[in-house]
């Protein structure tokens, strides 16, 4: 039966949108047994507080519902950590250097560094990008799941320029991203731009992926070869960030910590409260029985205070 209460539509509407990746909202209407109209309104309302982001007409999870970045860091610690590296890339090779996550079946930008010329390639952060067209985002969907690989193979392949792979070489350059651990692309989602991406493993999972991307005429083959030794050097330096940061209990312990240093009394008083919640409902499903014990027992410290 269809769902009754505005809790119950909401919540239905959320779980379609995060099993699938991204969906229509005449399919979240059809999954949902729910009126076109009415879908439209909960996705308003949805879009106003962060929990859902639209592209094209395609909605996906927002960034209000993020969880980790990866088997261990947080989003805010990874642009942290890897906006440093970025600048590097940038005083390198003189191109735009970019962050970029897998959301569903979309690449987001998360964080750049924009080259110095007035004549560059820039993206926009928090936009949604294909995962079929571009560097980083062939990477991402080179590292995904195999069932978001499969809806995007099996799905509708926008021809953004005459470069942009499609049904008939897309899986090939997908496994050639994989065995060579880079991605290059010309002119694939923007004409005249050439790119070159890498991932960012921790744990064997992918966590992102960085690439550097400036216009064809001024990167030519001397800038992509040198160009491919920087990025290698860039994710070790990334990886090596992240796996330096703090694991289960502590790194909660100070992420309570940070927040409760501009909150009140009674919202420190929430510390460990708020690490309970998010532990029973998943939100840190990787930690340790210990972890969690340790961490709820140094948050409630964080709470006494005042």
């Amino acid at each position: 039966m269809p769902p009754r209460t505005a809790v119950e539509r909401t919540l239905t509407i959320l779980r379609l949108i995060h099993d699938h990746g991204a969906m229509r909202a005449d399919e979240l209407a059809g999954a949902a047994r729910l009126p076109v109209s009415t879908v439209y309104r909960y996705l308003r309302t949805l879009r106003e507080y962060g929990l859902v982001t639209v592209q094209e007409g395609v909605y996906a999870p927002g960034w209000a519902l993020d969880g980790p970045a990866g088997p261990r860091v947080s989003r805010v610690e990874l642009i942290e950590s890897a906006t440093p590296v970025l600048r590097g890339l940038v005083q390198a090779t003189g191109e735009t250097a970019a962050l970029s996550v897998r959301v569903g079946t979309h690449a987001v930008c998360v964080q750049q560094v924009k080259s110095p010329h007035s004549i560059r390639v820039a993206f926009e952060i928090g936009q949604m990008l294909p995962l079929h067209a571009g560097a980083s985002e062939r990477v991402l969907l080179a590292y995904a799941p195999e069932q978001v690989v499969h809806a995007v193979l099996s799905g509708e392949l926008r021809q953004y320029t005459r470069s942009t792979p499609n049904h008939s070489n897309l899986a090939s350059k997908l496994r050639s991203a994989r065995a060579s651990w880079v991605a290059t692309s010309r002119g694939e989602f923007t004409s005249d731009a050439i790119a070159v991406a890498a991932p960012v493993l921790c744990d064997g999972e992918i966590v992102c992926a960085i690439e550097v991307a400036g216009p064809d005429r001024r990167c030519g083959h001397d800038w992509l070869i040198g160009t491919k030794e920087l990025i290698a050097d860039a994710v070790r330096g990334l990886t090596s960030a992240m796996e330096s940061l703090p694991r289960g209990a502590p790194a909660l312990a100070r992420c309570v910590e940070q927040r409760a240093e501009s909150a009140g009394p009674d919202q420190r008083a929430k510390g460990s409260e708020v690490v309970r919640n998010r532990v029973t409902r998943g939100r840190w499903p990787h930690l340790a029985e210990h972890d969690v014990n340790g961490a709820l027992a140094a948050t409630a410290d964080v709470g006494r205070r005042s």
